[in-house]
């Protein structure tokens, strides 16, 4: 039997079974069914608008000539297209990554706050103090899911107060020269325990609610205005800076108008390698 006339034959009673042509009257409604089992050749079962099935089989490469140019294939040939659409960036944010799930995305937004007064509150020996604090621009990376409207990881560091323009993925970054951030702090992402570099610990975080646009207000913000325990928290303050104790660090900060870069610690780290969440060697 000539083989050529075979696919042709087979795609043409497709093609009339799946188009209805032939009908009359009320017939029954023409099918193609393809039954594909392991180790045996498919089978094509034809069903005409009178009801007769046909049944025949035919190799794979018969099934892809048969197939050509069909709705099936056409529709397999189209490029999938998906518009996400992205909520509001934070002021400031300079780079930005969007992890898909069924139940929802998650976005992972880098950038800084401009340099600003920040007011910080210290407890401990019997006393409570608040300094007003200049900062330089506060690099922050943040964990946003859009199902919950919380964040589930956030990590801090400073730019350098030296810095001239506008921070940008190439910005080194300095550590965290107060409280409660460390070098690597795990958080649970997605029902898994990560460490994440300059991670804050920050154990009301995941209670706050709150748009991606929010992220420097009420993220960045809310964690600088915690109050922090001036004896539990001494390990944290930056090795560099000229004066022990937490209070007076501050203090002094606070009488010279802002914090030195030759106070801080640099964390090996640009901008955009706190977003890929990676150290260089030193």
């Amino acid at each position: 039997m000539d083989a050529g006339k075979l696919k042709r034959g087979l795609r043409t009673e497709m093609e009339l079974a799946l188009c209805g042509e032939g009908i009359s009257g009320e017939g029954v409604e023409p099918s193609v069914v393809l039954l594909i089992k392991p180790r045996r050749l498919p089978r094509a079962l034809v069903t005409d608008s009178r009801g007769v099935v046909t049944a025949k089989v035919v190799d794979y490469v018969d099934l892809l000539t048969a197939l050509d140019r069909s709705a099936v294939v056409t529709e397999l040939e189209k490029e999938p297209v998906r518009t996400l659409k992205i909520p509001g960036l934070p002021e400031g944010a300079v780079l930005l990554d969007v992890v898909e799930r069924p139940s929802g995305s998650s976005y992972v937004v880098s950038g800084a706050t401009r340099p600003s007064e920040h007011l910080v509150v210290v407890e401990g020996g019997k006393k409570t103090t608040t300094h007003e604090v200049r900062l330089p621009a506060i690099a922050y990376r943040a964990v946003w899911d859009s199902r919950t409207r919380r964040l589930s990881a956030l990590s801090l560091a400073l730019c350098s107060p030296d810095l001239q323009g506008e921070p940008n993925a190439e910005t080194e970054l300095f550590r965290w020269p107060f409280s409660n951030v460390y070098s690597a702090f795990t958080f649970n992402i997605d029902g898994a325990n990560r460490e994440v570099l300059e991670g804050v610990c920050w154990p009301t975080m995941r209670l706050l609610e709150m748009d991606l646009a929010e992220v420097p207000e009420k993220a960045v913000e809310g964690f600088v205005s915690v109050p922090n325990n001036a004896d539990g928290y001494t390990r944290d303050l930056s090795r560099n800076a000229p004066v022990a104790g937490y209070r007076p660090f501050l203090q002094r900060i606070e009488e010279r108008g802002g914090i030195l870069h030759d106070w801080l610690e640099p964390c090996a780290m640009t901008l955009k390698d706190l977003h890929e969440q990676r150290r260089r060697k030193s």
